[in-house]
């Protein structure tokens, strides 16, 4: 039999395998319906519900959806804590339509995704494929929703998998549902006969895992069938052909593991605390401080919550110490010094407890008559030196437009700022560089060339001259100036 026929004979059987699912089911949905209607009589009365499922990190729990007579099984992953989000794998069963969360919690070690196994919808009497397999989807999406109900569920972030007929399921239900997925994982299967007419248009972007064993038969035939359709279409597809594998999946390779490790939310517990660590860096304590005892908060056992912990305990202290040295000036009524520290605490540590409560401090010395003086220029020297500060930074960055609007704040807002003499100077002397003055020039330009556009579209050429007369008059040597020339020539 040649390569095509077999692969046409294992498509076709496969589909059958499908119908006979979906069909075969009615009588037991009838039994189950009729052991249901049954419970439900001898259920207790006065609207008391049966307490529900109970999700503990690192088991496995079965959920009921009585209404259509199914239940998913969900794998709740051993890292699981409340207040982080996890990503979500959803799978589809094998051929023999088992509930699983196999292959997936062990591909992830029992860590970073929930992963909820589900069963294959049984069709109705008479009822239309296209009709069951809406209610497929729709059987899928709630079962996220249940889930989400009782587990902290990262909806934006859904895999849709399965190995044998669960990734020929995936592809075939994934690519109606891919607007809504991060991806899919087709282990051991993928695009087969009975789909050979389906694309997967809208997957452009999307995250496409497949594995296939090398032995694995016609199954090798879909996979690569599957990663060329998706790969046509846009999507971000690795693939893997496992040497010496037949259907099987070789847990040894750790191409999906680390794959997927790039959507664990332990990568965004990381990236936070790397926020952190620059905030730290910058010297913006008060947001450091912030995000490393949020992450504190997490987990009394992962490594980056206890490395979070340890850094805030450090903040505390550097603060703590601060403190201390304004109340011993407080207490030896050096009451301008105190109110310095308070001021330069608050403003470092702005919008985090340790900020508050300089504030608060700050506060309570001001009551005193004879520290009123002394705390209302402290926070005003501490306002001037941060406006300094983020005028300085935005010169850094290159956006001088930004810096010379607050060094311009610094003059009006603090006239007996300290540092006022020497950023008089500086500031005309920035205003002065060729640098500053041709990126001051390019965004006015810009600006009165963009009006100046929109009225030449809107067909008023009358109302646009001004303002490309001006980039001339003012500019007249720039580009802008020679583009500006250039629409008066196209308007006459």
């Amino acid at each position: 039999m040649g390569k095509g026929v077999a692969d046409e004979f294992a498509g076709k059987a496969e589909m059958e395998r499908w119908r006979h699912h979906f069909r075969g089911t009615l009588v037991m949905g009838l039994l189950l319906a009729l052991a249901a209607s049954s419970a439900a009589q001898e259920a207790p009365q006065g609207g008391e519900k049966p307490p529900g499922p109970q999700f503990t990190p690192g088991t496995e729990v079965k959920v009921d959806f009585q209404d259509i007579m199914s239940e998913i099984v969900v794998y709740v992953p051993s890292d699981y804590i409340a207040q982080q989000a996890y990503p979500v794998i959803l799978a589809f069963p094998g051929q023999d339509g088992k509930l699983t969360t196999w292959p997936f919690r062990q591909l992830t070690k029992g860590k970073g995704f929930i992963i909820i196994g589900f069963d294959y919808i049984g069709a109705h009497a008479g009822e239309q494929t296209a009709s069951v397999e809406k209610r497929q989807r729709e059987f899928i999406e709630r079962s996220i929703s249940r889930v989400a109900e009782s587990l902290n569920v990262n909806k934006r972030i859904v895999f849709l998998g399965g190995f044998g007929q669960g990734a020929n399921a995936t592809f075939h239900f994934g690519t109606d549902m891919i607007g809504r997925l991060t991806g899919l994982i087709m282990l051991g299967g993928g695009r087969n006969w009975a789909d050979r007419t389906r694309t997967a248009s809208g997957s452009g972007g999307k995250k496409i895992f497949i594995g296939v064993g090398a032995q694995d038969g016609v199954h090798v035939g879909s996979a690569k069938n599957a990663a060329e359709i998706f790969h046509r279409a846009g999507a971000h597809v690795t693939m893997e052909i496992w040497p010496g594998v037949a259907h099987n999946i070789d847990f040894t390779n750790t191409k999906l593991g680390d794959w997927l490790a790039q959507f664990s939310p332990h990568k965004s517990i990381k990236n936070q605390l790397e926020k952190a660590q620059n905030a730290e860096k910058r010297g913006e304590l008060g947001l450091a401080y912030s995000l490393y005892s949020q992450l504190a908060q997490m987990s009394n056992t992962d490594e980056t919550s206890l490395a979070a912990a340890e850094a805030a305990k450090a903040l505390e202290a550097k603060a703590q110490e601060q403190f201390d040295e304004a109340e011993r000036s407080r207490q030896a009524k050096d009451y301008p010094q105190a109110a310095s520290i308070l001021s330069t605490i608050a403003g470092k540590f702005k919008g985090s407890k340790l900020g508050n409560m300089a504030e608060e401090r700050l506060l309570k010395l001001r009551e005193q008559p004879e520290a009123k003086v002394a705390v209302e220029r402290a926070e005003a020297e501490t306002a001037a030196d941060d406006l300094e500060k983020r005028a300085q930074a935005a010169e850094r960055a290159g956006d001088y437009a930004e810096a010379i609007s607050l060094y311009q704040q610094y003059l009006d807002k603090f006239p007996q700022g300290d540092r006022r003499e020497f950023i008089t100077k500086y500031l005309a002397a920035l205003k002065s560089s060729d640098v500053v003055r041709e990126q001051m020039a390019g965004k006015e330009c810009e600006k009165l060339l963009k009006l100046a556009r929109s009225y030449i579209k809107a067909g008023l050429p009358d109302k646009a001259r001004p303002y490309l007369n001006k980039i001339i008059e003012k500019h007249g040597t720039t580009r802008w100036a020679n583009e500006a020339r250039t629409l008066l020539r196209q308007i006459k």
